[in-house]
C-alpha cells in the first residue's frame, strides 16, 4: 500500500527518457541524473539523445504562474509549449503541475504515440484504465512513481503515474518494485 519507484522511467524538463533494452533492471547501469544511459523517444518509437529535435515530451494546457496550481489535462507533444515554471524559479516543489486520469491521457493533434510508450505504462493502451491518475511536472528532472498509497482512494491503481517529484524526494509512503518488460 505505497507508492512504488519505478527505475529507467523520467521526465527531464518535459522529455520523456528511458533506459534502453530493459537496462532499468540491471543494477550495473547508471540512472544518475548526469547519465549517459537516458534515451529520448521519437514518434516512431526510436531511442535517440536527449535533447534532439522533435522528441515527445509532456507539454501543458496553461503556463504555470509560480503558484501550487492545477494547470489542467498534460498532454503528449513534440515541444513544450508552455512550461510549468515559466519563471524558471530555483524551486523544484510547489510550482505548477498538471493532471488528469491516465486513460485520458492524450497527444496533440498530429502527435503520435508509439507502441513503446504504451508497453512502458506512459500512455494508455486501452480506454478502460479506471479512474487512475497521472500528474506531471514538465520542468527540472521527475522520476517516475506509481501505484499510489491509501491517501489516493480511487485515484491509486496500476496505472496511477505520478511525474511530479524530484529524485531527492523522500516519504514514509514510498517504496520500490523492480519489473522485466519484454518487448
Amino acid at each position: 500500500n505505497v507508492w512504488e519507484w519505478v527505475g529507467g522511467l523520467r521526465l527531464n524538463v518535459g522529455e520523456i527518457q528511458v533506459l534502453a533494452d530493459n537496462n532499468a533492471a540491471d543494477n550495473t547501469k547508471d540512472q544518475s541524473a548526469a547519465s549517459t544511459e537516458w534515451k529520448a523517444i521519437l514518434q516512431d518509437g526510436s531511442l535517440v539523445a536527449p535533447g534532439t529535435a522533435n522528441t515527445l515530451k509532456i507539454d501543458s494546457p496553461a503556463a504555470g504562474k509560480g503558484v501550487s496550481e492545477d494547470l489542467g489535462a498534460p498532454f503528449i507533444n513534440t515541444a513544450i509549449t508552455n512550461s510549468m515554471n515559466p519563471a524558471n524559479t530555483a524551486s523544484t516543489e510547489y510550482l505548477g503541475y498538471g493532471q488528469t486520469t491516465f486513460e485520458t491521457l492524450a497527444a496533440k493533434s498530429g502527435v503520435t504515440i508509439p507502441k513503446i510508450l504504451r508497453l512502458l505504462g506512459v500512455a494508455p493502451a486501452f480506454a478502460d484504465c479506471g479512474e487512475d491518475l497521472l500528474y506531471a511536472r514538465n520542468y527540472g528532472e521527475r522520476c517516475a512513481i506509481r501505484g499510489g498509497d491509501w491517501s489516493f482512494g480511487s485515484g491509486a491503481g496500476v496505472f496511477y503515474l505520478y511525474l511530479y517529484c524530484h529524485r531527492s524526494i523522500s516519504y514514509v509512503g514510498i517504496g520500490f518494485r523492480s519489473a522485466f518488460v519484454q518487448l
